[in-house]
């Protein structure tokens, strides 16, 4: 079970290292972080759909008043009905990552993101951080795109040795593949880049559990973790999510009550007509390239052992 284990392991350690990184402005003259700079068709290209979001609104801020909480399922109610409005989004990235490995100092990180429902997806870092000589330097880039069923992690620079390294995976064979570990005994976590159109629904279909810490001013703010995890210690994320287009604004992930990474996403627009054609990728040259689901079908072989002979048959002599 570990060798299967150990791809996997690796495909939700880039996830974390990359994914889940960043925090901070979104640089000089941006817009404030949760202010959306143009959310183009809201609140007449769907009128029930906003009539709806209305009725979950008018519902929470009652509870409000009345001193209740607002419950999980009318905030994600009113989250839905807004990202009904949201084609495609783009914003700012900037954020922190704290030294994973020994010897690793903390580094920040900056780039863009970009995502079209529904299954679009690209973000491009720079990673930066302190040489000896106390002077910050680039450290090295990294790039997450899905198109469709094919998705992508590429690192490059003194982060992977000066080399450039892709990861590729088609999450349609990955489905597969789980589904052939889990029948033979090996479960297998859903792997996979975060959704950042619809952040929660991707953290539910991953089993997290998720639960409403505060509600204020069209920002929603969400603690998720993993089943049966302590507040005392392991991984969780605290999410904050806008009422007001239903788009992820920030995240950080903490281990044992410290925060490891953390991302936040300014001069946020929306609906400004990207194509599918803008999340064309391909490894550049001279990339070294590793296939996870073949990694892991081998992973899974190699664990499973050599078939065993087949019994002989009463009638052989």
């Amino acid at each position: 079970m570990k060798g299967a284990l150990r791809v996997v392991t690796a495909v939700v350690a880039t996830v974390c290292c990359w994914s889940v990184v960043a925090t901070g402005a979104g640089g000089a003259g941006a817009d404030a972080p949760g202010k959306p700079e143009a959310v183009a068709g809201a609140g007449t290209s769907d009128k029930a759909a906003v009539s709806g979001a209305a009725k979950s609104a008018e519902k929470s801020s009652a509870r409000e008043e009345a001193g209740q909480a607002p419950t999980l399922e009318s905030v994600l109610t009113l989250i839905d009905q807004r990202l009904k409005d949201v084609k495609d989004m783009s914003a700012d990235v900037r954020g922190t990552r704290q030294g994973m490995r020994a010897g690793d100092g903390p580094s920040s990180l900056s780039g863009t993101l970009k995502c079209l429902s529904p299954d679009y997806m690209w973000m491009e870092l720079t990673v930066r951080g302190k040489g000896e000589d106390g002077k910050e330097t680039v450290r090295g880039s990294a790039k997450m795109v899905r198109n469709g069923n094919m998705q992508y992690e590429e690192s490059s620079g003194a982060l992977v040795g000066g080399a450039i390294r892709v990861r590729k995976m088609d999450l349609v064979e990955m489905a597969k593949v789980r589904k052939e570990a889990a029948d033979s005994g090996v479960p297998i976590g859903k792997p996979g880049l975060p959704d950042y159109m619809n952040y929660l629904k991707w953290q539910k279909e991953a089993g997290l559990e998720i639960r409403v810490v505060n509600v204020e001013k069209e920002l929603a703010t969400f603690e998720v973790q993993a089943k049966g995890v302590q507040d005392a210690g392991g991984y969780k994320e605290e999410v904050v999510i806008s009422t007001g287009d239903g788009l992820l604004r920030s995240v950080k992930s903490m281990y044992k009550g410290q925060v490891v990474l953390a991302m936040e996403l300014s001069n946020i627009k929306t609906n400004t007509g990207l194509k599918a054609a803008d999340f064309a990728y391909g490894p550049p040259e001279g990339a070294q390239v590793q296939d996870d689901v073949q990694a892991l079908r081998a992973s899974l072989k190699a664990r499973q052992g050599p078939p065993r002979p087949a019994p002989p048959s009463g009638g052989e002599k």
